[in-house]
């Protein structure tokens, strides 16, 4: 699993990473760009500058609009946040913004749909925490039929969010069993 820190490049966060298991850390700025904003504008505004400086781009999704824009005409290279976008699920199915048409769109405008598993375990409730659970296995089922590639990280803005290192990977061994 890879470790995106919301932080400056620093030695001794790279070293506790990779001690807890890692693959690789990368640092906000130097090697990819965080790009959440409220208006459409300001988040391509936001993008086209980080893609000038050649930057892997990491876009949030506010609005299920805001998450087809970003999969059909942005320049960001993966997208997060579709998991958060409806407040309340579905009776019937999760209510993941990640749906077949979604899911089409980024297999053939070559997007990573990714998921902030650290996001999840810094949700208060347990019932929150397993609702997007929920959401995040019944997109990946999604992603997964329409062929589109799909990421699991960790965006890290303090050294103890590194802890949920064992409980990611086992949520990827559970995942990939299913």
């Amino acid at each position: 699993m890879k470790a995106y820190f919301l932080a400056q490049e620093n030695s001794e966060l790279k070293e506790h990473a990779k001690s807890l298991g890692y693959e690789k850390a990368f640092f906000l700025g130097k090697d990819f760009a965080y790009i959440k904003a409220e208006q459409r504008k300001d988040l391509i505004k936001e993008i086209r500058k980080a893609k000038k400086k050649k930057l892997f781009t990491i876009a949030h999704a506010n609005t299920e609009e805001d998450l087809r824009y970003l999969v059909e005409r942005s320049e960001a290279d993966m997208i997060i946040g579709s998991e958060y976008i409806h407040q309340k699920d579905s009776m019937h199915y999760p209510k993941g913004a990640i749906d077949h048409v979604i899911a089409e769109l980024a297999r053939k405008k070559k997007k990573l749909l990714g998921f902030n598993l650290a996001q999840m375990y810094a949700q208060r409730t347990t019932k929150k925490k397993a609702q997007a659970l929920r959401r995040i296995r019944f997109s990946l089922k999604v992603a997964k039929k329409a062929k589109a590639k799909t990421v699991l990280t960790s965006l890290i803005s303090k050294k103890e969010d590194l802890s949920y290192v064992e409980e990611m990977k086992a949520f990827q061994r559970v995942l990939s069993k299913s």
